[in-house]
């Protein structure tokens, strides 16, 4: 706009001008320009016959030919057009902008002065601006000759197109260790406005790293080692024409190079060669590195130079040191040759490192406390690095030229014991590293070691023991990783593991790693402050509690009440989230509770107990009864049992369609023994609550007691009890219902204590991950024994758990969250008790009886649940008729 602003304001200072030249004429010459100037100026005028007189006017000016037609010519980058007028009869000049702008040029239309109307037929020669226009040139266009009605002539374009903006990009302090460098990037054109730079990593997508930026450099900080970046760059100019991307490379290897053979002792026997030094550099790298301004020094302060190196080492090549000249092998070309400083390499050890030009550490060998592997006299064999490819700290990495494998002569002519320029004797990718555990806890530990280097690498197993010689009973693969760290958190308190590893390939094809070992802390047991659920009062008995975890996980009690006016109640409590317990609640008035059970599944609870009451004509008769609570809502108890025959000691189990299995210790129907006359029975209870069938008697239980059932993953119930073959009671009996309609079958006896301490009491179950059966009871003797059963006929040894001086009780045995079994029980004397615990470790052994509390009074029926976070919840009496409740973490 400005530059068509100039153009109308020259145009109208020439007309001024030329009003100006008109006033300054005489009246002579006004009167000959009148008559004869519109002609003549149309005439060639020879030189020197300017004033001649005018000569008669020729008709008509012919139009050139195109070959004679001359094209003003313009300066580079101009987009110059010559237009033709747009009206034929109001001719126009047309003055275009040299360089539009963004969206094309701006165009002024100037109409010319008015001319006589007995000259307008006459053909004028374009205006051309004086020389104090704008430096860049302005063409106009020719008007039409409307004299012969020609046809407008064709636009010709005087224009070039603008060139490409040119750029050039280049790293500086760069090497292939470095961890930053700087990006530049320069362009010689000179109309360049602004630069977008990205940048890549390997084959991945161009990023975006400046975008329109003015700046020609920027620094790089490194982010991650075995890399290669990728860096474009591109100019855009002040036409908005972009030039074509420029790309650099930038290969990072933070440690390319590393020492991989030292003849620390020499070469022979000779004096010359023992002081015939030489090391090998290998570049492990597909890149060649400049080793100008590296240097291999001596001493942890890195405070005497052994050797300045110089000179280049290719991808994947040998770089050969020999001290002092050439000839320490004189076979081979050494890449340099060089007095050693600090009087060579002692025979008792150096601590070596590779510094590049930046004072970077590129390799450590640190034989300080001695050399690693090679020897003196009499063999002078060269340490070779087995795996080039492993860090510089990798125990086992170094090994002795093993003589079998070698290259090369000493001064004397005489094989050397080493590989110089060659790969090593010990060379071996397959070797990797697992290095000692770290952090090792009561329950966990971590694992790193080096990458494994082999060929069609797949994953790591990790492979755990409790054996040093990793026996296949006692071995497991814990994990499968590709990365080269685990944190095990699976372990227990207590206990040494043994680790290894597997790097193996895409065919199975595994490796080992070294074994690396680590022991446990003891676990930081901590329980809470025992509360009180149910406290002493002279007209209130208070026995025999239970716990059990409701659907939100939260943990309930129910125990057995009764008054001295004989009023009994089984009482059922909640703790809260604020870890308090809610007010307790009657769920079976009247029947008092003793010999309880609670069970649960989803929303439903279900309390087994026993409850009495005077028979007619005297004497007292014990039923069972159910009460059952859905959604939170309790229904009247119902009697299980058939009345008055004696029945106690109910237990039961839900299975997967939410039925209800009980069994109880009853007066058999069918013994005629009147003092062995005990029996066991069972009774299903619906979903709804309906009973299926009548009571029946187990066959085989006679003279069973205490009994316990459970439901397997099959959905199969098992029913465990304690028997009397006389004279002896110290038996475990079983009988199995596949509840395929073909009932239960025959009881057979699992073990047998005719020999050991009797049986007493209930024996608890549980039923392991792998469908076997864990059981615990409480013998005569006032101990804990515990064994496995696998539901055939077989059962382990027992394993035996006692207090010195104190009486164990009923014990609990319970799974927590990662299916270890624990059991807990309580041992109480005259002076005081506590509650005690043990679990099964993953070697098969329990462990040492752990203290969950003790106190100055005794303690009985310890009950104990564990949550799913592995928080174990214990409740307990004792013989101020009280009932407690405590927490804690386990392992």
């Amino acid at each position: 706009v400005s530059y068509g602003a100039g153009v109308i304001k020259l145009f109208f200072e020439e007309a001024e001008r030329q009003k100006q030249l008109e006033k300054q004429k005489s009246w002579w010459e006004k009167v000959k320009e009148f008559l004869f100037g519109s002609i003549s100026s149309q005439l060639p005028i020879e030189p020197g016959q300017e004033n001649a007189p005018a000569q008669p006017a020729q008709e008509t000016n012919p139009k050139p030919e195109p070959s004679q037609t001359k094209i003003p010519s313009e300066p580079a980058q101009s987009s110059l057009k010559a237009i033709a007028p747009e009206n034929p009869e109001n001719p126009a000049e047309t003055i275009s902008n040299p360089q539009p702008p963004e969206g094309g040029g701006i165009q002024e239309k100037i109409s010319k002065p008015e001319i006589p109307s007995e000259i307008t037929e006459k053909k004028f020669k374009p205006f051309a601006p004086p020389q104090s226009t704008p430096e860049s040139p302005v063409i106009l266009a020719a008007a039409k000759n409307t004299e012969n009605e020609e046809e407008p002539e064709e636009s010709v374009s005087t224009s070039t197109p603008p060139s490409q903006p040119k750029i050039s990009i280049y790293l500086s302090d760069y090497s292939i260790t470095s961890r930053q460098f700087t990006v530049n990037w320069h362009s010689s054109s000179t109309d360049v406005l602004t630069f977008d730079v990205e940048r890549k990593i390997s084959s991945g997508n161009w990023q975006n790293w400046l975008a329109s930026t003015t700046a020609t450099s920027t620094l790089f900080e490194v982010p991650q080692d075995k890399t290669v970046y990728y860096f474009r760059a591109r100019p855009t100019n002040n036409v908005g024409l972009s030039g074509d991307w420029q790309e650099v490379e930038a290969p990072i290897y933070f440690y390319p190079v590393v020492i991989n053979e030292i003849a620390w002792a020499g070469t022979g026997t000779s004096t010359k060669a023992r002081n015939d030094e030489w090391m090998e550099l290998y570049n492990k790298s597909d890149y060649p590195v400049n080793l100008s301004g590296w240097l291999i020094v001596e001493g942890k302060d890195s405070t005497t130079t052994v050797v300045a190196l110089q000179g280049q080492i290719d991808a994947h090549d040998y770089y050969l040191i020999e001290r002092t000249d050439d000839k320490t092998i004189s076979d081979i070309i050494a890449d340099l040759a060089k007095s050693f400083g600090g009087s060579g390499l002692s025979n008792s050890g150096e601590s070596l490192r590779l510094v590049d030009k930046q004072n970077q550490i590129i390799d450590i060998v640190d034989c300080s406390g001695g050399w690693l592997a090679g020897s003196a006299a009499p063999d002078y064999r060269s340490m070779e690095r087995v795996n080039p490819y492993l860090a510089f700290d990798v125990l086992g990495n170094w090994q002795s030229n093993s003589s079998s494998t070698r290259n090369g002569s000493n001064i004397d002519g005489q094989p050397i014991n080493g590989t110089p320029r060659a790969q090593n004797s010990a060379f071996n990718l397959e070797f990797f590293y697992l290095y000692p555990a770290e952090d090792t806890t009561a329950t966990s530990t971590k694992l790193k070691w080096t990458p494994s280097y082999i060929n069609n690498f797949k994953e790591y197993k990790i492979v755990r023991s409790f054996d040093a010689g990793f026996n296949a009973a006692s071995t497991t693969i814990v994990a499968a990783t590709t990365t080269t760290n685990f944190f095990d958190e699976s372990l227990e308190s207590e206990t040494t593991y043994y680790y290894k590893l597997s790097a193996c390939d895409l065919s199975d094809y595994c490796v080992s790693s070294n074994i690396a070992s680590t022991t446990t802390s003891e676990f930081p047991f901590s329980w809470a402050e025992p509360q009180i659920i149910s406290e002493f009062s002279t007209s209130t008995t208070v026995y025999m509690p239970d716990i059990i975890l409701v659907s939100d996980g939260t943990p309930a009690i129910i125990w057995g009440s009764s008054t001295s006016t004989e009023t009994r109640y089984v009482k059922f409590s909640k703790k809260s989230s604020d870890d308090t317990w809610s007010e307790s609640i009657n769920i079976s008035q009247d029947l008092g509770g003793y010999e309880m059970q609670v069970l649960g599944k989803d929303n439903r609870l279900e309390v087994l107990h026993s409850a009495w009451g005077n028979k007619e004509g005297g004497g007292i008769y014990f039923d069972v009864f159910s009460v059952r609570s859905e959604n939170g809502v309790w229904q009247p108890p119902q009697n299980i049992s058939q009345e008055g025959t004696n029945n106690s000691w109910a237990a039961g189990t839900i299975d997967s369609a939410m039925t209800t299995h009980i069994v109880w210790q009853g007066l058999s129907q069918s013994s005629s023994s009147p003092f062995y006359s005990k029996a066991i029975f069972y009774r299903a209870v619906d979903s709804s609550g309906l009973f299926l069938g009548m009571p029946e008697e187990i066959p085989g239980s006679i003279n069973g007691f205490s009994p316990n059932i459970i439901v397997d993953s099959q959905n199969k119930l098992y029913v465990f009890w304690s028997g009397c073959t006389p004279p002896y009671c110290d038996e475990i009996f079983y009988s199995i219902n596949n509840l395929d309609g073909s009932g239960w079958s025959e009881g057979q006896m699992i073990f047998d204590g005719k020999f050991e301490s009797t049986i007493s009491g209930r024996p608890q179950i549980l039923l392991d991950e792998n469908n076997q059966f864990l059981l615990a009871w409480q013998q005569r003797s006032y101990e804990i024994a515990v064994t496995k059963f696998d539901g055939l006929a077989s059962t382990t040894e027992k394993t035996i758990f006692s207090k010195a001086n104190k009486q164990a009780s009923t014990p609990s045995l319970i799974v927590n969250n990662f299916k270890k079994p624990y059991v807990f029980w309580s041992h109480g004397s005259d002076t005081g008790g506590g509650i005690y615990f043990s679990w099964q470790k993953q070697n098969g052994q329990w462990q040492e009886i752990k203290t969950a509390l003790e106190k100055s009074q005794p303690i009985m029926w310890a009950r104990a649940v564990i949550d799913l976070n592995n928080i174990a919840h214990l409740v307990w009496g004792n013989d101020h008729l009280e009932i407690y409740y405590t927490y804690g973490k386990i392992e």
